[in-house]
């Protein structure tokens, strides 16, 4: 919960919508007093799942189509994705028709270029940068700037990841007419044509395992993640190959191979696309930490060193403390096994609570396995997440700032739609930050959308 910002939170559980958009029509299901509970020895998995089917009376809907889900992601993500595709496909036509005769000599850089971008809007060191510098100047300014401003650059920043995934798409295509001119060319070294046949299939097989179908399925989701980065850097190092080799076999006689690379453009492509691989990787530590599970195993509380200035004059904190539900291997073994040190990386990704500072007021909602600051919705949170994060809880956010509402001590959900709408039009707030799994995300953006409430979430696009 960022201090810049006079937010308050609300648990529930992820995707995201352009705020201002045109509401869907609600289509109403069955009553919500027929559904049962989760049982209080399920995972948080089975709990994620439970809720997944659980209906709010004031929201029910018959499940969502894959079109209907899609419709709801598409907002900023795929406007960026298409005109991301549009304009690399006239410049490539220009090239192929010779209209565009530089784009047709540098086929190959144009193909870099999307490389670069592609891993730019992806990149650690850049996003925190961007989100930082785009979060100071509308927090002093956000007073007198219209509410669908920030918004939507909040929208556009959150939606970078289609200019990713364009640019891939892209630089395949360049690389595709790049290999046809290079075989249909007389005297082009047989290194050359192999390192960019390979770059080809690299891509080729990284844009075919990160599709949606794919890498949204929990036993895929690991190919999603190894091939991305194995093959990522496979691609690299072939591209290296590639400039090297070009910068060798066709340099003038008279030039000399290493005056020959800083000449051409590509080199320097390469330099800062390493730059922005290797830099994150640099930050990598092994530090100590504490795990303390919860009291029916399924959360931990993890503390680590590390402090965070509340102002010039404000007190340092000498360690974080982090809530670790239990959804996977991983985390299973982490809760299990109490490990005494963990790799972290310090350049880590800004999330959109790095953006909250750019509204003056607004509501946070999480659900599921999560746990919000504020406005929380889940089962037996107290044995899930213990006593010390709810005294926490106690001894930092006043009362009035939020609201936890235990269903399996209540018995039943909320009134999650009437709940939320409560605290929005009571606190006055400007924007509504969404935190919750695919499903939940949906149901708690259309319930937004159709009180004319802007609110934002995550796009699950990677």
């Amino acid at each position: 919960m960022p201090a810049a910002s006079d937010f308050t939170y609300s648990h529930q559980s992820k995707q995201h919508l352009d705020p201002f958009a045109h509401t869907h029509t609600a289509q109403r299901g069955p009553d919500a007093t027929s559904l049962t509970m989760p049982d209080e020895d399920a995972t948080l998995d089975e709990v994620d799942d439970e809720y997944e089917n659980l209906v709010d009376p004031w929201t029910s809907r018959q499940p969502w189509t894959s079109w209907a889900s899609k419709d709801i992601r598409a907002d900023g993500y795929e406007e960026l994705y298409v005109i991301t595709l549009i304009a690399n496909a006239i410049m490539l036509i220009c090239a192929a028709t010779s209209s565009f005769p530089y784009a047709k000599q540098n086929s190959g850089s144009f193909a870099l270029g999307n490389i670069l971008l592609a891993v730019a809007c992806r990149n650690e060191l850049i996003l925190r940068v961007v989100y930082a510098v785009t979060a100071t100047i509308f927090e002093r300014i956000r007073n007198w700037t219209p509410v669908w401003l920030r918004g939507g650059i909040v929208l556009l920043l959150m939606s970078l990841g289609g200019i990713h995934s364009a640019a891939s798409i892209s630089a395949l295509a360049w690389l595709i007419y790049f290999l046809v001119l290079l075989f249909t060319s007389a005297g082009i070294h047989l290194a050359i044509q192999i390192s960019v046949v390979i770059v080809s299939g690299v891509i080729a097989v990284v844009i075919v395992t990160a599709q949606a179908p794919v890498q949204y399925q929990k036993h895929e989701k690991r190919i999603f993640e190894y091939t991305h980065r194995w093959f990522g850097w496979l691609g690299m190092a072939c591209v290296w190959f590639y400039v090297v080799s070009t910068a060798f076999f066709l340099r003038a006689p008279d030039i000399s191979p290493g005056l020959a690379l800083v000449r051409d453009q590509n080199f320097w492509f390469c330099v800062v696309v390493t730059i922005l691989l290797i830099v994150p990787w640099l930050s990598v530590r092994h530090i100590p930490v504490k795990i303390m599970p919860g009291p029916n195993g399924r959360a931990a509380i993890l503390k680590y060193e590390g402090g965070v200035s509340n102002g010039v004059l404000g007190r340092v904190a000498r360690d974080h403390d982090m809530a670790v539900g239990v959804q996977g291997g991983w985390t299973s073994a982490l809760v299990r096994d109490r490990p005494t040190h963990l790799y972290t990386r310090t350049v880590r990704f800004a999330g959109i609570a790095r953006l909250t500072p750019m509204f003056p007021r607004g509501v946070a909602i999480c659900t599921g396995s999560g746990i919000g600051a504020s406005l929380s919705i889940a089962s037996d949170m107290e044995n899930t997440f213990g006593l010390m994060l709810f005294d926490l809880i106690d001894r930092t956010i006043p009362p009035e700032r939020r609201i936890i509402f235990d269903t399996k001590k209540e018995g039943r959900r909320p009134d999650t739609a009437k709940l939320l709408k409560d605290v929005f039009y009571a606190y006055k707030a400007e924007v509504v930050f969404i935190t919750s799994n695919p499903r939940g995300t949906i149901d708690l953006m259309e319930i937004c959308r159709e009180n004319g409430m802007p609110c934002f979430g995550p796009i699950f696009d990677s």
